[in-house]
Order: C-alpha cells, then sequence, then structure tokens
C-alpha cells in the first residue's frame, strides 16, 4: 500500500486557521494516511502545573482548587469552541473535558499521600488531553464526510530497556501498528493516532525526545511508507537562526546525517533520533508550515544536492562550558583519554566536541554549561592521584561558549572551506578557543564565547552565500501582489515600467507582479486580483490630466486602510513612493505581511529609535525593507555597500553629489550663469520643487547622507548632519515668489567663490561626506579633474573608499534624479524581493 504519513502538533488544533488547513491537508490527500496528532503542551502544561500545586500545598479550600480547575476548564473550552464545530460535536468533547478535569481534582489528596505517582499521574492527563485533541479531529473530519478511527499510540507503541533508557521495541511494535492501521485502511478507513507514549514493563510510558514527531517516523518506518510530512509553525530548516541572521533561508533540501548534525548542534525542527527510523528504508522525512502548506518545505532524504551550495547551514549551541586536561607528562601516556570519557560516559554527561592537540599534552572536550562544575569535580577524583604527583594540571574550565557548527556533506572534496571560516571569523576579530572536524568532513565546529556568536554566524553565512540558496523556482509564474502608496510621477512611470516589462517579467523571471493597491492623498483602490492594463492605462491617462483617484469613475474610492493590512494578497509588497511621514503606515504594512520598498526617505532619516525599531519590527516579521531608490534613485549605491561588505570589505569613507537639482545649479555656476538666472532655468524645466528652497536647503541630500551613515552602521541623528543650505536664513520666511525675486542678491557670492576656486585650478560642489567622524553637507572646492569636478549636468556620483580601495576609491556614477530614473530603481527592488524565496508565499 501506498502510504504517508502526516503528524500535526497540538498547537495547531488550538487555531481556527491552522485547523482549517488541518483539514484541507487530510481531505485533498491522494494516497492512503495515517495521522497522528499531539495534545496542547500548554493545556499539559498547566495541569502539571497544577498537580505540582496540589502537592506543595498543606492544604487546599474547597474554594481555591474549584477555580483553578474552572480555569482550565475555561480555557479548553475557548479552544474548542474558537474552531466552531458542529454544537453536537462540541458538546460531546466539553463533556468529555469536564469528565476528565473532574476525575484529576480528586487526585490531590493521593498525591499527599504518595508523591511518588506525580509522574504516574501526570502522564495519564497527557494521555487524556492527547485523547481529546484526537477526538476533536476526528469529529470535525467526520462533519466532513471522512471516515477515521481513533488509536491511542499505546496500543500498537512497546518500549524495553537499553541502556537505562526505555526504546522502541521495534519488531513487536511494527507487527501492531500493521495490524490495527493496515486493517482500517483496508475499509477506507484513516488511523489518528494520538499520545507519544507506549506500553513498557512498567506501565505507559512517554517517548522521548519529540515525542510524536518521534511517533511518526516510528510509524513511516514500521508501515513502509512513501513519506512521513511533519507540520510546524515554521517553513522547516533555515541556513541559520532567523534572530541572528535576517538573511537566512530555507532549506529546500537536506541529506539525513546533514539534519541530524543541524539537530544535535542546537537546531530545534528535528531531533537527530526522530531521523534515524527511516535511514534503512530511505523514507523522506518533508517538514512543512501548517499556517502555510503550500510551501514546499525542507525535504530530508538520502539524496540532496551539494554542488552549489556544499555548506548548507549553520547552527550553534549556547550556555556551554570547555573541560581541559593538561600536563607535559601525559605525552604518550596510553589511557588517560580513555579514562577521561568513560568516567563522563558513567555519570551519564554527554560531550559534544572534543579535541586534543598533537603533543598529546592537552585534551580539551565540550559539555552543557550547567554540567562543568560536575565533570570537573568528577575528574579531579579521577586523576587526583595524577594531580598531586603533578604528572598532571588541574581540570581547567572555560564557561560561557557557544559552539558554532558548519554543516554540510559538499565540504567533503571541496578545498577551502575551513580556511574560508577562519577567514572570515577573523575579519571580525571573533577569538576561537578550539576547532574540531570530522573525518567524514561533514562539521567543521569552532567554540567561541557566548557573546560572539550570532556576529560569528552572520559572518560565515556571508562567507558562503548562504543567503542565496533557494528551492528551485516553480515553472509557473509567482505572484506578488504590489500595493502602491503613492501615485504621483514616481508612481505613474513605476506603473509604466511595469506594463512594459510584464512580459519580461513572467517569461524570464517567471515572476507575476499585479497592482492590487493604489493610492494619491483622495484615498486609496484596491483590486483583489489585480488591476487589467486596460483599467491601469485609464487611471495614468487620467491622473496625468489632473484628476485625483477620488474623481476616477472606474474605481471605488476606500478610506479605511484596514482593508489592506487583511487582505488575501499572498505574498505581497508595499512600496512608498511619497514624501511624507509614512513611519506609522509602513509598520502597519509589516506586521500585515507585506516586504517594504522605499523611495521616500524620511521614514529611514526619523529619530534613531524609530529607525532601529523599523528594522527590529521586519526582522520579526521576517519581511526584507529595501530602500536603493532612496540615496541613488537608479544608481546601485546601497546595492555595491552592501556586496562589498558581505565580501568582508570595511567601508571607511563615502563622497558624492546626490542631487540632481543642485548639481545642475554647480555646473551652470562653472560656465559663469549667475546664480539666480540658474535657478530659474531649473526651475522652469521642472529640475527644482515647486518651492525651490526645498532643493537649497540641503535637507534632501542631509537625509541621503544620513541613511549612507545608519547603513555603515553609524547611529546618528539627522540633527548630527553638519547641513550648509545654499541661502541665508532670512529668506526663510519670505514666500515662493518673493524668495525667486530676491534670489539674485546671492549672485555675487556664488560668482565670488567660484572665481577663488579657479584660481587653484578648482570648482565647486554640493557635496556629502560621511565617515565614522563626521557627516557633513554644503558647498565644497574640488579639483576639477577629479571624478567629482568632471561631473556634469543632473548626473550624480557615489566615491567609496574602503580598506580594498583604499587609494583608489571605487566610483559609481549616472543619472540620480527623474521621476523615470527613480521608478526603475524601485523596480529594480520589487524584482529583488518577488524572486526570493521568502516567507509571505
Amino acid at each position: 500500500m501506498n502510504i504517508k504519513v502526516l503528524k500535526f502538533s497540538g498547537s495547531s488544533l488550538e487555531n481556527k486557521e491552522s485547523f482549517e488547513n488541518i483539514l484541507e491537508v487530510i481531505l485533498g490527500q491522494e494516497v492512503l494516511i495515517c495521522v497522528v496528532v499531539s495534545g496542547s503542551l500548554y493545556i499539559q502544561q498547566q495541569i502539571e502545573s497544577y498537580f505540582q500545586y496540589s502537592l506543595e500545598q498543606k492544604s487546599m479550600d474547597a474554594v481555591e482548587r474549584p477555580k483553578i480547575l474552572l480555569s482550565l476548564k475555561e480555557q479548553i473550552s475557548s479552544k474548542i469552541t474558537q474552531l466552531r464545530l458542529s454544537p453536537q460535536a462540541e458538546i460531546l468533547i466539553l463533556r468529555r473535558v469536564a469528565f476528565i478535569l473532574e476525575s484529576i481534582s480528586t487526585l490531590g489528596d493521593k498525591l499527599k499521600a504518595n508523591p511518588e505517582q506525580l509522574g504516574a499521574h501526570t502522564l495519564s492527563a497527557k494521555i487524556e488531553i492527547d485523547s481529546i485533541y484526537g477526538f476533536l479531529l476526528a469529529e470535525a473530519l467526520a462533519e466532513r464526510g471522512f471516515r477515521s478511527t481513533l488509536i491511542s499510540s499505546a496500543q500498537i507503541l512497546r518500549l524495553h530497556g537499553e541502556g537505562g533508557d526505555l526504546v522502541p521495541e521495534h519488531e513487536r511494535s511494527a507487527a501492531l501498528a500493521r495490524e490495527a492501521i493496515h486493517s482500517h485502511l483496508k475499509k477506507g478507513v484513516t488511523s489518528v493516532i494520538f499520545g507519544s507514549y507506549g506500553e513498557s514493563k512498567s506501565g505507559f510510558e512517554a517517548l522521548a525526545p519529540q515525542g510524536s514527531d518521534y511517533l511518526a517516523t516510528l510509524l513511516g518506518s514500521y508501515l513502509g511508507a512513501s513519506e512521513v510530512c511533519i507540520y510546524k509553525d515554521d517553513d522547516g530548516y533555515r541556513t541559520a537562526d532567523p534572530r541572528h541572521v535576517y538573511e537566512a533561508r530555507v532549506v529546500p533540501e537536506l541529506h539525513y546525517r546533514e539534519a541530524g548534525e543541524l539537530g544535535f548542534f542546537g537546531g530545534t525542527v528535528l531531533h537527530p533520533k526522530v531521523v534515524m527510523p527511516l535511514l534503512d528504508q530511505g523514507i523522506a522525512i518533508r517538514v512543512k508550515n501548517i499556517f502555510h502548506p503550500d510551501k514546499p518545505g525542507t525535504k530530508v532524504s538520502d539524496a540532496s544536492n551539494f554542488e552549489s551550495f556544499p555548506v548548507k547551514a549553520i547552527s550553534f549551541v549556547e550556555h556551554q562550558t570547555m573541560v581541559t586536561l593538561e600536563g607535559k607528562a601525559m605525552r604518550g601516556v596510553p589511557g588517560i583519554a580513555a579514562k577521561t570519557f568513560s568516567t563522563m560516559a558513567d555519570h551519564g554527561i554527554s560531550v559534544s566536541f572534543i579535541t586534543q592537540t598533537s603533543s598529546e599534552t592537552s585534551i580539551c572536550f565540550i559539555v552543557p554549561g550547567i554540567l562543568g562544575p560536575r565533570a570537573k569535580q568528577l575528574l579531579d577524583l579521577a586523576f587526583h592521584e595524577e594531580i598531586r604527583t603533578r604528572f598532571m594540571d588541574p581540570v581547567r574550565l572555560e564557561e560561557n561558549l557557544a559552539i558554532i557548527a558548519i554543516v554540510g556533506l559538499g565540504m567533503k572534496g571541496t578545498p577551502g572551506i575551513a580556511a574560508r571560516a577562519f577567514q572570515a571569523i577573523a575579519k571580525e576579530n571573533i577569538n576561537i578557543s578550539a576547532i574540531a572536524q570530522g573525518s567524514s568532513e561533514l562539521n567543521i565546529s569552532m567554540v567561541t564565547q557566548n557573546h560572539m556568536a550570532p556576529k560569528a554566524l552572520r559572518a560565515l553565512h556571508r562567507e558562503y552565500g548562504l543567503e542565496k540558496l533557494r528551492a528551485i523556482p516553480s515553472r509557473d509564474p509567482q505572484v506578488t501582489s504590489l500595493y502602491l502608496h503613492g501615485f504621483g510621477q514616481i508612481g505613474q512611470n513605476l506603473v509604466k515600467q511595469l506594463l512594459v516589462q510584464k512580459d519580461f517579467l513572467g517569461e524570464k523571471l517567471k515572476l507575476n507582479c499585479p497592482i492590487i493597491g493604489l493610492s494619491d492623498s483622495s484615498g486609496f483602490v484596491l483590486c483583489e486580483s489585480g488591476f487589467s492594463e486596460v483599467v491601469l492605462e485609464s487611471l495614468l491617462q487620467q491622473k496625468s490630466g489632473g484628476l485625483s483617484l477620488g474623481k476616477m469613475t472606474q474605481v471605488s474610492l476606500k478610506k479605511d486602510t484596514s482593508e489592506i493590512w487583511g487582505g488575501p494578497w499572498g505574498r505581497k509588497i508595499y512600496v512608498d513612493l511619497t514624501n511624507s511621514e509614512s513611519l506609522a503606515e509602513i509598520e502597519k504594512a509589516i506586521r500585515g505581511g507585506f516586504h517594504i520598498v522605499l523611495a521616500n526617505k524620511k521614514p529611514l532619516a526619523s529619530p534613531y529609535k524609530d529607525y532601529l525599531n523599523l528594522f527590529n519590527l521586519a526582522e520579526k516579521h521576517q519581511v526584507q525593507i529595501r530602500y536603493e531608490a532612496t540615496v541613488g534613485a537608479g544608481l546601485p549605491i546601497l546595492d555595491t555597500l552592501h556586496k562589498l561588505a558581505s565580501s568582508g570589505d570595511h567601508i571607511l569613507e563615502i563622497e558624492g553629489c546626490f542631487s540632481g537639482t543642485l548639481g545642475y545649479l554647480m555646473t551652470k555656476l562653472e560656465e559663469q550663469v549667475p546664480f539666480s538666472i540658474a535657478l530659474k532655468e531649473a526651475h522652469a524645466k521642472g529640475f527644482t520643487e515647486p518651492d525651490p528652497r526645498d532643493d537649497l536647503s540641503g535637507m534632501d541630500v542631509a537625509r541621503k547622507a544620513l541613511i549612507l551613515a545608519r547603513f555603515m552602521g553609524l547611529k546618528l541623528e539627522l540633527s548630527h548632519v553638519n547641513l550648509t543650505p545654499l541661502f541665508p536664513d532670512d529668506l526663510k520666511k519670505a514666500s515662493t515668489q518673493e524668495f525667486m525675486t530676491q534670489v539674485s542678491r546671492l549672485d555675487s557670492l556664488f560668482q565670488g567663490q567660484m572665481a577663488e576656486a579657479h584660481v587653484k585650478g578648482n570648482t565647486l560642489r554640493y557635496v556629502a561626506s560621511i565617515s565614522k567622524d563626521r557627516v557633513s553637507v554644503g558647498i565644497k572646492e574640488v579639483s576639477k579633474s577629479s571624478s567629482l569636478g568632471r561631473l556634469r549636468g543632473t548626473d550624480n556620483q557615489v566615491s567609496v573608499r574602503t580598506k580594498r580601495y583604499l587609494d583608489n576609491p571605487l566610483i559609481v556614477t549616472g543619472p540620480g534624479a527623474g521621476a523615470e530614473v527613480t521608478a526603475a530603481g524601485v523596480l529594480n527592488d520589487i524584482i529583488s524581493i518577488a524572486a526570493s524565496q521568502e516567507r509571505n508565499v
């Protein structure tokens, strides 16, 4: 029989969305299935706490006990009520809950008399809670006409002792499983197996570790399943912990051994023991997200692609202690290592990392931090005589350490993997206490201080380019819905470019980017399936004719933005093309699962605290923020800086001209055109804002400089930028017309400055300079023969000085102003997000 084992955790059954997803997954299967479900860990913990509370209290009055039990009953009842089962099913389940809790309430006094029975009663309660959730799922399936039967894991799982631990008795358990489950499947009835415990000689015992996951893989092995699919609340294995590495990606495929190593070194997806039952038969495990069941997740099997990414993931485990045995007299003496590790094994202390010097005078190994003092105590006792006679030094401990594991079967035979790791770590000035690599070359492990581990993790992730690892894209175009906040000149140009590029995006990049929302100052319009080309072209025509969205006939204007954040858009991007204070709206978009693309500089130039909160929020919700167009419009300035940083280079200084308007004015001054005339020409050509002082103030350039400074890691405020505007304070309060009339008084000032510069072979440019010591924006004399001196018209330029580009800076030059160029920069950011395998599919 072609059978698939599906496993769902109890937490999935507490949420209406995930519960509906479970039912859809089960009902949508085209092969025979076996379902494993566990109870709510939260409810189990509450009951366990109640048992413990009963045990610790000298007396529990008749009022207090019913209150606690009523609270437990209400918690379970509320979870069940949220699922909206039929009234009959809900009544049956609630009656069962009431019966179980009333039975439990009589145990308090018995536990006080026999406290050693606490574990048995706690397990009994867990079994009952598991049965509730199994019953709940079976009833919901029955309502949809799906035939299923409930089976307790204890009916099919037998445990026996092995080395002090209880392990499955495979032969007997397999026979029981096949007998119970196959007989139902032959009748078209699916088995819903609840719990994660088995029967031993001493009674029921919990299966560990990760009981229900382990049960699922055991059943997969016993039934000869085609696949075991474990649904969790995450997308699968990741290249690194996303709490520390924002660019972490879901790993599409892992070998069993790779998954085992990741589980051993701090991974939380599957314990290594969970994978083991399926190895011999080559049965694949797929880990998927129950909240996004359409995502592919991670497939763990005996096949994996190593060529492109010899390193698959980087994991780490914190709070470890290194134990060191050292002594010159140890050299060549047999039995030291054997005695050391047998002492640890005899007392149940697990060793995760071992290294020994080639001179054999030192042995180091790692144990969990909490066990470090105990390990030292045992070894001091075991080697008491050797230490007393100075054959060995006293055992030393180094605490607060972390083990970082670089994992990938493809490392075997790939030269330079270890060297790259040590170089990447060294560049970040991170000290390594110990290094280990097995002969299989599956894992390179290194030990560093706890507080340095996240930094090391990020450095290694960048070094191996793991942010590029992604699943093979589907042949079908991937839909990424766009909401454009702002329908001015940039917004209109972006829509035009999306229309022109539609075929290229679909055919070459396999992307489909429908515009589902547009907004201007009058409100916003939505279309769930995306506006058609005909409608968009009509909106563009009417907008160019001066109409706002509120006055257009094809669309219905909306005001309540909650309809945006809660919409069924799938993968989605919020594009801010305004010049407004839109930070609050962007935060709403992030909470709604939108990735963010910005042409608007103001959110990124907000107070540093708000700026930091914005990126922390994006990290929490696992969405990207891209903002290339805020600095150089269509120029790849931020992308260039990011690549330099990713390659391990250090940015020392950035200097450049970031305003096409001010670049035009400086070029005209160089051509001896009076400042007032040049300004009026620029105004007439549309190069300036309606009020030219918005450009001449230099504030726009200052915001760009601040964004670059923060990109470099500087914790600055806008007020820290040393800004020199191009007009005096007394012209600030004048009307635009008055300003344009009086600006001629500045002609002689700029003419004199330019003349002085020419005498020295220099010219004037409006320059932003950013370094770790100072950020300044204003007019600066530069050599006519320099790259800035040769800059003409509205072109922008950035010069980047780094450790690698110290004497000969890296220079990027090109059009940096205009709605069309800015829209192109925004489109590049949209494509980057849409093409990546991110969370909100």
